[in-house]
């Protein structure tokens, strides 16, 4: 009989356990360049994403956090420098369509606007995805370190029994 109630109290102690356990306040997850934590919608400061990270990927989360912010001025000039591509863009076709104006003009300014948003899409884009490729190895790597202990009554490889996995 004691033998019973021992294990019904390992086995309940153990749910109550995992009841307690909330996993998501322990891992990290990136949104809009900053670290936080997946339960959480704050961001996490430099002094406290220095504390969780390991000193390398520290360093390369300040990369990837500068990478993102050089990067927003120029997704802004590339949005900027739309507006005329497109408009000298329709004055071309529409000059073909009903023969007005310079087409060979418009032509010309459409091209060049056009390189310019090529220019400035290029880096912007590339630091982009840069800096969001670092930051998700920072994640992913801090992540995996957080490993999960559970402590399950079940089907062992020997019968049936008590298993803890961690």
């Amino acid at each position: 009989m004691k033998k019973i109630v021992l294990l019904i109290f390992l086995v309940l102690s153990a749910w109550f356990a995992l009841a307690q356990q909330t996993p998501s306040d322990s891992l990290l997850m990136r949104k809009h360049g900053h670290l936080q934590f997946v339960g959480t919608s704050e961001k996490l400061s430099d002094t406290v994403v220095q504390r969780l990270l390991i000193s390398g990927d520290f360093t390369k989360y300040k990369q990837a956090r500068r990478e993102h912010i050089a990067s927003i001025p120029l997704w802004v000039l590339t949005g900027v420098s739309i507006v005329p591509t497109m408009y000298y863009f329709i004055g071309y076709i529409s000059s073909k369509i009903f023969h007005i104006g310079h087409p060979i003009l418009l032509g010309c300014f459409s091209a060049g606007f056009f390189g310019i948003t090529l220019c400035l899409l290029a880096p912007s884009l590339s630091l982009t995805l840069d800096g969001r490729t670092k930051m998700n190895r920072i994640v992913s790597n801090y992540n995996q370190q957080q490993s999960s202990v559970s402590f399950n009554f079940g089907l062992t490889r020997s019968g049936v029994g008590l298993t803890l996995n961690f």
